[in-house]
């Protein structure tokens, strides 16, 4: 996976200024390689805790594990966008 991204990358800076920002989903965003940073203007991060969908804030503080489980299966986005807020986007 890591190749492959790399490769895009590598592809995407031949035509274009590439601006990078990572949403550490797991772990810190850490230091970006000399190899991004050979095919990047700007590489930038976003802590995601700040951004937290409120409504699935709420979801997360439910105790009873299956009652969470299908209270995320009702949350109207995607898991992995619950912290593409306005305000993260405006980042």
């Amino acid at each position: 996976m890591a190749m492959r991204a790399g490769l895009i990358l590598q592809a995407l800076a031949r035509r274009f200024d590439v601006h990078l920002l990572v949403f550490p989903v797991a772990g810190d965003g850490g230091e970006s390689s000399e190899f991004v940073n050979q095919h990047t203007v700007r590489v930038g991060s976003l802590e995601l805790r700040r951004y937290l969908d409120p409504h699935f804030g709420l979801i997360a503080r439910i105790s009873n594990p299956e009652e969470r489980f299908k209270a995320e299966l009702a949350y109207p986005k995607p898991q992995l966008s619950r912290f593409c807020t306005s305000e993260a986007l405006a980042k």
